[in-house]
């Protein structure tokens, strides 16, 4: 199965290659509608590998509610613990990080796809001789914008195909430990919940222990840790007892928390461990 699904990410990998460095003059001689069948390709495998991860872990007796994934509270919970967390469950970390890499791809598919067509038109509008200068100077900036857009999607979707199999083949490994099927990318590094602490280290500080330890979400995650150090309680004297709770729905963003603090003249620093 692991073999099977290594070889369709090549291909699928191969195929968005097809879409780098293209030259303007190329443009209207591409076939992008090839671009929703990898789309549909994309889906399928994550359908296939979904009914195999669900069977796995029914056979080991993981209680892993993946009908759950879908509430994002309750996938943060589960895949961006923190050091001083409670113990959890490996595999149910990695599931996560693998669900959140269903999501990044379909996501990405699906952006690719669309700024496919927004590139031709803004070209096509572009070359139009009829059209004044002015919309023609319009279009090209358009156009430009809309091919860096394009060409930074395909860059991205390649490397998370990659990381969306190195998270599943991570998940089953976890599932059933007498799996030890191999990563492509994520055997390189710690390929542990430590390793994946190191990577938000390495936005930072860019360290070397995580620079390979590759999944989804990671600013998130760096938000998260963030956003609780800044409301941690415990090294204040005068506030340790307490706790701060948020009126709303939602918790503050960290550039909303930030922008507070400059405007009350505040300075805060935070040691990285």
């Amino acid at each position: 199965m692991i073999l099977n699904l290594e070889t369709k990410i090549i291909q699928l990998v191969e195929k968005y290659a097809k879409y780098e460095n293209i030259l303007p003059e190329q443009l209207l001689q591409i076939n992008f509608n090839e671009l929703e069948t990898i789309k549909d390709e994309i889906k399928s495998v994550m359908r296939e590998d979904m009914r195999s991860i669900k069977k796995l872990s029914a056979k080991k007796n993981k209680k892993i509610e993946f009908q759950k994934f879908k509430n994002l509270e309750y996938l943060i919970e589960l895949g961006f613990f923190l050091e001083g967390d409670l113990p959890r469950e490996d595999e149910k970390t990695y599931c996560a990080h693998w669900y959140m890499g269903i999501v990044t791809l379909r996501m990405l598919s699906e952006s690719v796809f669309v700024l496919s067509k927004e590139l031709i038109s803004y070209y096509k509008k572009y070359i139009d001789l009829s059209t004044s200068p002015f919309d023609r100077k319009i279009n090209h900036n358009f156009y430009v914008r809309s091919w860096m857009d394009f060409y930074g999607n395909i860059i991205n979707i390649k490397e998370t195909i990659f990381q969306y199999h190195d998270l599943f083949v991570s998940a089953l490994n976890k599932i059933d430990p007498q799996n030890n099927a191999k990563t492509y990318y994520a055997f390189k590094s710690g390929g542990s919940a430590d390793g994946l602490h190191a990577a938000v280290k390495e936005l930072i500080i860019l360290g070397n222990v995580g620079r390979l330890e590759g999944f989804s979400l990671l600013r998130s995650m760096l938000e998260i840790h963030i956003t609780r150090e800044l409301f941690n309680l415990s090294s204040s004297p005068k506030y340790k007892d307490k706790k701060v709770e948020f009126s709303g729905r939602d918790i503050t963003s960290v550039n909303a928390i930030c922008n507070c603090i400059d405007r009350l003249n505040l300075r805060f620093s935070k040691q990285i461990s």
